[in-house]
């Protein structure tokens, strides 16, 4: 799903309604794919590529606030976009997301333009 503009910063990506808790949907935001996840906790979206080998990990499992991969089971922190396993080493970044009016919106920059720290053993 294409994104469509509501102010400089911010997107609307799609309505409430269609993420219900416990799923995630794949978007584009500024050509840059980008996972989002609706979990008990609320609404988030990281990056949807995968540091590891490229998969989209909006297709992953979602288990409480972690999403794996699904294809080596990488996992990162839906909330932040911390990696939290191997193989991955490598986080991705994270993105704002409000609700407003009924709709889901996204920041059109990632929260920093700093790379993910590395995972630490």
């Amino acid at each position: 799903m294409n994104s469509v503009p509501v102010s400089s910063s911010f997107q609307i990506v799609c309505p409430i309604a269609e993420l219900p808790i416990g799923k995630s949907k794949r978007i584009i935001l500024n050509d840059i794919p980008v996972a989002l996840f609706h979990i008990e906790q609320g609404y988030f979206a990281i990056e949807d590529t995968c540091s590891h080998q490229g998969a989209s990990l909006a297709f992953g499992s979602i288990d409480g606030f972690c999403v794996a991969c699904p294809r080596h089971g990488a996992m990162f922190d839906i909330r932040t976009g911390d990696v939290l396993s191997l193989p991955a080493l490598r986080g991705v970044k994270n993105y704002v997301v409000n609700i407003e009016d009924g709709n889901i919106v996204i920041s059109t920059s990632p929260t920093s333009d700093k790379q993910p720290d590395l995972l630490r053993y």
